[in-house]
């Protein structure tokens, strides 16, 4: 499961879905659209058991909505199937020409269709690095990258020499820099240094295109994320599905209190960040805090007291994602006398 899958993240995605990409969602073939998935989550709209059908046309929804600004059809979004060995050999096709059947009929009609790729009805087994269908996939998305409104856009060749030297920079395990050490990268400019106002637009680009992480906002446009797995990593060590904290009694323990009350201390974050893998984001605490905070993902009270907690998962993203099981008067919010709860 990705992060973005994460239910928890779902109000994040605004910020990281860029219309200058393919996107491929990947479905499992060994059953139908309609067949119940084993491991639901909350799906915003949809309550009761959830199937692939729900999850795909939630997916196909989002990313159609938060990547406006580009031509009609785009961006892209391959579909493509997996688990292919669970299946005889003699099932493969029929259970293709289903699927794809299903996928097709589900959208046909509606403006979503010109956004879609599957007329390669790719299938595949993923155990199987030799299977002929993953080669597809490559063939599919090259092809498909060659469509792109953005596909051969003219970039002034002053950003060359700075893209290069993130690339530097990332490869020596430096994942964040500030604004004040790009300005010293850029007085060493071959051709000109670039002003500060370039700068930005060389910045926002390179966000645009999914390559680093800039926020151009009072608090957080100090700081560049040269590599944005770092980001994610930092968020996936405090807040994500309970599976991923087994083993972690640390961590577990931070879970169990988010269920519960929905709340975070930040003395808790800064204990785990001071300990092992995830020290490495210790140096960036205030900035990666900051980032949780402008994404929704961590909401800090405006009334702070000497007992009152330090950070609260928002309404939006934790109360749904617990369906209602965070007592609302952590929110400050009450059911009416005749509203039923979920």
């Amino acid at each position: 499961m990705g992060l973005w899958g994460q239910d928890i993240f779902y109000s994040t995605h605004q910020s990281f879905l860029s219309y200058r990409a393919i996107y491929l969602i990947v479905l499992d073939g060994s059953r139908t659209l309609d067949d119940p998935c084993q491991f639901d989550q909350y799906l915003p709209g949809k309550s009761g058991q959830k199937t692939a059908r729900d999850y795909l046309r939630f997916w196909i929804n989002t990313i159609v909505t938060y990547c406006k600004g580009s031509q009609y059809g785009f961006p892209k979004i391959m579909i493509v199937f997996t688990h292919k060995d669970k299946l005889k050999h003699s099932e493969v096709e029929t259970a293709r020409e289903q699927l794809y059947g299903d996928v097709k009929s589900m959208f046909q009609g509606t403006p979503l269709t010109s956004h879609l790729v599957i007329e390669d009805r790719i299938f595949v087994n993923a155990k199987n690095k030799n299977d002929p269908e993953m080669a597809k996939i490559k063939t599919s998305i090259i092809r498909e990258s060659k469509l792109q409104p953005t596909w051969g856009q003219n970039l002034p060749k002053c950003f060359i020499p700075l893209e290069l030297e993130f690339e530097n920079l990332i490869r020596k395990d430096m994942n964040v820099i500030t604004f004040d050490d790009l300005r010293k990268i850029n007085t060493q400019h071959p051709i000109r240094p670039l002003t500060d106002a370039e700068l930005k637009v060389f910045l926002k680009f390179q966000h645009a295109i999914g390559k680093i992480l800039y926020f151009d906002e009072p608090g957080l446009d100090t700081h560049i994320t040269l590599l944005p797995t770092y980001l994610i990593d930092a968020f996936k060590s405090i807040i994500t599905d309970k599976r991923f904290c087994k083993g972690e009694k640390q961590k577990e323990h931070l879970w169990n209190l988010m269920s519960q009350k929905g709340v975070i201390f930040k003395y808790a974050i800064e204990k785990l960040w001071r300990n092992g893998k995830y020290q490495r984001f210790e140096q960036h605490k205030d900035y990666l805090v900051a980032v949780m905070t402008h994404l929704d993902i961590l909401v800090e009270p405006k009334d702070m007291t000497a007992s009152a907690i330090e950070y609260q998962p928002t309404f939006t993203s934790w109360l749904a994602w617990y369906r209602l099981r965070i007592p609302l008067d952590t929110f400050n919010l009450h059911p009416s006398p005749t509203e039923t709860l979920p």
